[in-house]
C-alpha cells in the first residue's frame, strides 16, 4: 500500500509541476492539486514585541520584509541558490515535501518565533477564477503575483483548507510567495487552488453541526429576551434560511419562525412563566449539510437550578440503587452526573449566566439524564457520535471524564472494536483521535489522563485502565480487539502501559515517543507498531530504533516506521498508512503459550496468566519465563521470585488430568482436578505448589516504589497538621493544596482533586479505608504524634534517628514511607520539618523524582537550604530499615566530581563503550557524601538499570567536548579522538536528546541495553 502511495505520488511530481536545476517550480493550474514542491528559505526572526500604539504584542517577524534587498515581498521573483542580501547563508533551496502539508519543522528543524518563505510559479492555460486555499500553524500571508491575497497572524493548529480567497488568474505565468510563521510547537502550511463546487464542498464540511445560539438577555425592551441563530463558522457562501419552533416542556404549546443567519427572534412572551421553553431549528440551502439545534432556554434564576438539580440527582441515586438491576444503570450514569453537575456549579458562580449559552446547553443535557433515568431508561446508551463520559475514581472519589465516539451501527449487544488515544503533552487530544477513513467501525476514546502534562504515570495511568474498564463494563466492546495508540507523551503511555498489562490489548502503536526504562520484553505476545520521524529533535529516533532492536532480538512482533524528511509532528506524514488501520487487523492473543515478565518496577508483574506476587530481594529485579510445551506441562523459569501464581486457562490445560510442572530445573506433580489458580512459593531455596496462597498475616506485603505506591489508584487522604503558629499552619495548608493536585510526583492534574483532611478530623472509617499523607512534625500533626512510637524510625523532639545517627529536623525534611501503624493494611507517607521551606512542592530536590525509579528511598532526609540529600535508607521486606551490607565509601572520596567520575567508568565498565556522558543534572547534591553508604549513593544516582549505548564520530565527541566539556568521560584520563573514525558512546536514555541537539546529527546504531550499574557503582566507590 505504502509503495503505491509514493509511486502515485512521484507520479503526480511529474506531471502536476515543472522545474529546472536553477528555476523555481512551476504547476500547471489544476484544481484540487496540493503545491508541495518550493523554493524555501528561512529561517528569520519573529520575537514578539509591542506594536507602536503599544496596544498589543505581536511577531514581528511576520510583518518584516525580509526580502526588501530582492524587490520586496509584492515583487520580488527567486531562483535555487539566491541570497538574500544581508542574511549570511541564506539562501532559496528547494524543498518537495511528501505530505499536503509542507512541514517546516521536518526541513528546517524544530525552532520556534520564526518565519520563513516558500516561493513557487503558477502556469494558466486561459483566464479562470478559482479558490486559493490555504492552512498554516501558526500564520500566514500569501501573495499572488504583487497582490497579498491572504494575511492570517494566527497562534493556531494547523487545519488545510482553513483560509481562502477568490482569485482571478489571467492565462500566462504567475509569481507565488508564501510566508508562513511559528510562534511554539508544529510549523507547517499547505496551499491549493480548487473550484467553484469543490470550494462550496470545502465550505459546507467546515460547518458544524450544530447551529451556533447567543442570548441577548435583556433587551431595551421590558422583560425580553432575544435569540440569534447562526452558522458556525458564519459563512456568505450559501442562501440559507433557519426554521425553528418554540415548544413548551410538554410540547403542547408551540410557535414557529423562520429568519436569516445572525437574525434576532425573540423569545414569545407566554413562555417567561414556564420553567424553561424548547427551541428547535434547521437551516436549509447548505450543500449536502445539515445544520440544527435542538436545546432548552432556561429563565429561572441558576441558584434556584442548580438546587433543585442537585436534590434530583441524590433522589435519583437512592432510587437507582434500590435494586440490583438498577444498581447498574446507577454505576453507569454516575460519573456523567456528578460531571454535569460541576460543570454546572462553575456557571452558577460566573457573571450574567443566563447569556452563557453553554449552561442552556448542559442543562438539556442533564435534564435530559435525569428525566431518562428517573424512568429507568439508559441515557449514555441513547447517544451516538462524539460526547463526554465519565467515572468515579476510588483513589479520589472525583469525576473523570472522557471523551468517547459511538459509531452510528452500534448496536447494544453487538461486539465492537475499541481504540484508546493517548495525548501528546499540552494537548486534550490526540493528533490521531478518530483521524482515519477506516471502513470498520469502533469505538474511539480519548482519556482524558488527567491533564495535559502528567506524563501517564501515577493515578493518570490508572485513569487509563480505569475508562477502558467503564467502556468494557457498559458498551459491547470486544475483549479481543481493543488497541492502545500514543502520539509522543501519549506513545510514552503506550508503552509503559502496554509492557505493565499486556493482556489487555490486541495491539499498541507507539509515535514518536520515549521509549527507555521499559520492560519491553514483556511485550513478547503484543504486536507493537513504531513510527518515528527521522528528523525529530524533541524526541529522537534514536529512541524507537533501540527499542525495536532490543525486541527484535527477542523475537517480539515489533514494526518500525522511520519516516524521512519528518520531524515531531506526524498528524499528517503518516495517513497513507495510517496505525489505526494496522491495529485494527489484530487480535488478542488471550492465553499464549509463552510469557516473559521483567519486573524491575514494582508496577510490571504480571502477564497474561502469570503474576510475580513478591520477590526474594526487593532491591534486584525479578524475572519469570514461563511456557506451555504441552498441555498439562508447564515450564518455569525464575529469577529472585519469592510467589507467584498461575491462573490456569482452559486453551492450556485439562482440569481432569494431572499437570506436570517443571521450576529452575525441578520437576513438580499437581494431581487433577486442577484449581482454576495455582500459588508457587519459595522456601529455602526450594519451589513448593498449593491451592491457596501462602498464608498471611495482616501486615502489608512490603514493595518496592517507596512514595510512588501512593498513586496506585488505592484511596489517598493528605492529613495536615493544624498545631503551631498561623505561620506554620499557613504553609502545610499551602502544601496540602498544592499535594492534592498531585497525579504523579510533582506532577500536577487538572482533573481531581486527592482530599484533603485536618488532623483532628481524621476518623478511624479513614484509617481504614486510605493510604494516608502526613503534613507536619509530632507537634504539628496529631495523628502522626498518636502514631509516633510506633514508627520504625521515631521523631523525638524533632530529632530523627537513623541508625544510631541523630539528626536534626530544624534545617532537614524527612520523607518516610511505611505501614500504617494503626491499620498495617495502609501506607503512611511522612512529610515532616521544622524548616517550612521543606512545604514546598516545587523544590529543586524534588524535581529529581518526577519519573519513576525502580527503587526509591523508603527514609529520605533532605538538607532543605542546601536544596540536598543528607540521608536515604531502604526497609527490609519486614519493614525494618536495612543495615546489611551496607559498605562505607572510600575515604578518598570527597566531592561530587570524584562520584561523577566513577560514575562514568562505571557506565563504561558495564556498556563496554569508549566514552560515556554524564550530565550534571544526572546527579544529586549530597549535602555530607559521609553520611551515605555505598549502596544508597548508587541507588540514588543510577534510578534505573537501562542505558543507551550508541555509535558517534570523532568529529562529533569534539563538538560535544566544546560544548560540554565535562559531560565527556573516557576509561582513560586523556581523550583522544580521530574525526572521521566512530566511537561508542553510552548515555543514561534521557540524555540523548542532548547529544542529539549538540551535535547536531543522528547517532546510529542506538542499543538499549540493561545492566547492573547500581552494583557496578557500588563497588568502585567501596574498593
Amino acid at each position: 500500500m505504502k509503495q503505491k502511495f509514493f509511486a502515485f505520488f512521484a507520479l503526480f511530481l511529474c506531471t502536476a509541476f515543472s522545474v529546472s536545476a536553477s528555476d523555481a517550480p512551476v504547476y500547471q493550474l489544476q484544481p484540487g492539486v496540493f503545491y508541495t514542491n518550493w523554493l524555501v528559505a528561512g529561517t528569520f526572526p519573529n520575537q514578539p514585541a509591542k506594536t507602536a500604539d503599544g496596544k498589543k504584542i505581536v511577531r514581528q517577524g511576520f510583518y518584516n520584509d525580509y526580502l526588501a534587498g530582492l524587490g520586496g515581498e509584492s515583487q520580488a521573483v527567486v531562483k535555487v541558490g539566491e541570497s538574500i542580501p544581508n542574511r549570511a547563508n541564506t539562501t532559496f533551496k528547494q524543498f518537495v515535501s511528501i505530505t499536503p502539508g509542507i512541514d517546516f519543522d521536518s526541513y528546517f528543524g524544530m525552532q520556534n518565533q520564526v518565519v520563513a518563505y516558500a516561493f513557487a510559479f503558477v502556469e494558466a492555460k486561459s483566464n479562470t477564477t478559482m479558490f486559493l486555499h490555504v492552512g498554516s500553524d501558526d500564520g500566514i500571508r500569501v501573495w499572488i503575483d504583487n497582490k497579498l491575497f491572504i494575511d492570517s497572524y494566527a497562534e493556531r493548529g494547523f487545519t488545510p483548507d482553513e483560509d481562502w480567497a477568490k482569485v482571478q488568474l489571467s492565462k500566462g505565468k504567475h509569481r507565488i510567495l508564501v510566508k508562513a510563521d511559528d510562534n511554539f510547537g508544529a510549523w507547517k502550511f499547505s496551499f491549493r487552488f480548487v473550484g467553484k463546487k469543490e470550494h462550496d464542498k470545502i465550505i459546507a464540511a467546515t460547518i458544524s453541526d450544530e447551529l451556533e445560539v447567543n442570548l441577548i438577555f435583556p433587551t431595551a425592551e421590558w422583560n425580553q429576551v432575544n435569540v440569534t441563530l447562526n452558522l458556525n463558522p458564519p459563512v456568505k457562501e450559501f442562501p440559507v434560511k433557519i426554521q425553528g419552533m418554540w415548544l413548551s416542556p410538554d410540547r403542547t404549546i408551540t410557535q414557529k419562525f423562520t429568519v436569516v443567519p445572525g437574525a434576532k427572534t425573540p423569545i414569545p412572551e407566554k413562555f417567561f412563566e414556564m420553567p424553561y421553553c424548547t427551541l428547535t431549528a434547521e437551516a436549509t440551502g447548505i450543500p449536502d449539510k445539515k445544520a440544527g439545534i435542538s436545546l432548552n432556554i432556561y429563565l429561572s434564576p441558576f441558584e434556584t437550578i442548580y438546587s433543585d438539580r442537585a436534590g434530583k440527582i441524590n433522589n435519583l441515586f437512592v432510587n437507582l440503587n434500590s435494586t440490583s438491576t438498577i444498581f447498574r444503570l446507577s454505576r453507569k450514569h454516575r460519573g456523567i452526573l456528578k460531571y454535569y453537575l460541576n460543570l454546572l456549579a462553575s456557571y452558577k458562580n460566573a457573571d450574567q449566566i443566563n447569556k452563557n449559552i453553554k449552561a442552556h446547553k448542559l442543562l438539556t443535557k442533564l435534564d435530559e439524564a435525569i428525566n431518562m433515568l428517573s424512568h429507568k431508561k439508559d441515557y449514555l446508551d441513547s447517544l451516538r457520535g462524539e460526547y463526554t463520559a465519565a467515572y468515579i475514581s476510588e483513589a479520589d472519589n472525583s469525576c473523570q471524564p472522557f471523551t468517547v465516539d459511538i459509531p452510528k451501527k452500534y448496536v447494544s449487544g453487538v461486539p465492537m472494536p475499541m481504540v484508546v488515544f493517548l495525548h501528546d503533552a499540552d494537548q486534550r487530544i490526540s493528533d490521531f483521535y478518530k483521524n482515519t477513513n477506516s471502513k470498520i467501525p469502533f469505538f474511539s476514546v480519548q482519556v482524558g489522563a488527567r491533564g495535559e502534562s502528567t506524563a501517564y504515570l501515577g493515578l493518570s495511568a490508572i485513569d487509563v485502565l480505569e475508562t477502558i474498564n467503564f467502556m468494557t463494563n457498559f458498551y459491547s466492546v470486544d475483549p479481543d480487539r481493543i488497541y492502545l495508540l500514543g502520539n509522543g507523551m501519549g506513545g510514552y503511555g503506550v508503552w509503559r502501559i502496554g509492557a505493565a498489562y499486556p493482556q489487555l490489548f490486541a495491539a499498541v502503536a507507539s509515535l514518536g515517543s520515549y521509549s527507555a526504562n521499559i520492560p519491553l520484553q514483556n511485550l513478547f505476545n503484543l504486536p507493537v507498531c513504531i513510527a518515528h520521524g527521522e528528523n525529530d529533535l524533541v524526541t529522537p529516533v534514536g529512541y524507537s530504533i533501540a527499542a525495536a532492536d532490543l525486541m527484535k532480538k527477542r523475537a517480539c512482533p515489533v514494526i518500525l516506521n522511520v519516516l524521512k524528511d519528518v520531524g515531531y509532528r506526524l498528524k499528517f506524514a503518516i495517513q497513507a498508512a495510517h496505525p489505526v488501520k494496522w491495529l485494527l487487523g489484530n487480535r488478542r492473543v488471550s492465553a499464549p503459550n509463552e510469557i516473559i515478565i521483567e519486573n524491575s518496577y514494582s508496577t510490571f508483574n504480571e502477564s497474561y496468566w502469570l503474576k510475580i506476587i513478591s520477590r526474594d530481594n526487593p532491591r534486584m529485579p525479578a524475572k519469570a519465563v514461563a511456557r506451555f510445551i504441552n498441555a498439562n506441562q508447564l515450564v518455569l523459569y525464575f529469577e529472585n521470585v519469592e510467589n507467584a501464581v498461575v491462573s490456569l486457562d482452559d486453551k492450556l490445560v485439562d482440569y481432569d488430568s494431572l499437570l506436570g510442572i517443571i521450576i529452575n530445573g525441578k520437576y513438580i506433580e499437581y494431581s487433577a482436578p486442577l484449581p482454576k489458580k495455582i500459588y508457587i512459593s519459595k522456601k529455602e531455596s526450594i519451589y513448593t505448589i498449593s491451592e491457596k496462597q501462602t498464608e498471611q498475616n495482616n501486615t502489608r506485603l512490603y514493595q518496592p516504589g517507596s512514595w510512588q505506591n501512593f498513586y496506585n489508584g488505592e484511596p489517598l487522604m493528605i492529613v495536615k497538621g493544624t498545631t503551631g503558629d498561623d505561620k506554620t499552619i499557613n504553609k502545610i495548608n499551602q502544601c496540602a493544596t498544592e499535594l492534592s493536585k498531585w497525579s504523579f510526583i510533582a506532577r500536577e492534574m487538572d482533573f481531581g482533586t486527592i482530599p484533603v483532611k485536618k488532623d483532628s478530623e481524621l476518623t478511624a472509617e479513614d484509617i481504614k479505608k486510605y493510604n494516608l499523607i502526613l503534613l507536619g512534625t509530632p507537634d504539628q500533626n496529631k495523628f502522626l504524634k498518636k502514631i509516633n512510637n510506633k514508627l520504625t524510625t521515631k521523631i523525638d523532639k524533632s530529632t530523627l534517628n537513623i541508625s544510631g545517627k541523630k539528626h536534626s529536623l530544624k534545617g532537614n525534611g524527612l520523607w518516610l514511607c511505611q505501614i500504617n501503624p494503626e491499620n498495617q493494611e495502609k501506607l503512611v507517607w511522612i512529610w515532616a520539618s521544622e524548616n517550612l521551606n521543606f512545604y514546598n512542592s516545587k523544590a529543586e530536590w524534588l524535581k529529581y523524582w518526577t519519573f519513576p525509579a525502580e527503587d526509591p528511598p523508603d527514609l529520605l532526609l533532605v538538607n532543605v537550604p542546601g536544596q540536598s540529600y543528607a540521608n536515604a535508607q531502604h526497609f527490609t521486606k519486614k519493614w525494618a530499615l536495612d543495615t546489611s551490607g551496607i559498605s562505607k565509601i572510600k575515604n578518598s572520596i570527597s566531592n561530587k566530581h570524584q562520584i561523577a567520575n566513577l560514575s562514568a567508568k562505571a557506565i563504561i565498565k558495564v556498556s563496554g563503550a569508549d566514552f560515556a556522558w554524564l550530565s550534571k543534572k544526572d546527579f544529586p547534591k549530597f549535602s555530607n557524601i559521609k553520611n551515605f553508604s555505598a549502596a544508597e549513593i548508587a541507588n540514588l544516582i543510577f534510578k534505573d538499570s537501562m542505558l543507551c549505548v550508541c555509535e558517534i564520530s570523532g568529529d562529533d565527541i569534539k563538538k560535544l567536548r566544546a560544548i560540554k566539556p565535562g559531560a565527556i568521560y573516557a576509561s582513560g584520563n586523556n581523550i583522544v579522538t580521530v574525526p572521521a573514525k566512530t566511537y561508542k558512546i553510552a548515555v543514561i536514555p534521557e540524555n540523548l536528546r542532548a547529544i542529539t541537539e549538540i551535535s547536531k546529527s543522528h547517532l546510529t546504531n542506538v542499543k538499549y541495553i540493561n545492566v547492573l550499574l547500581k552494583q557496578t557503582l557500588q563497588q568502585k566507590l567501596i574498593k
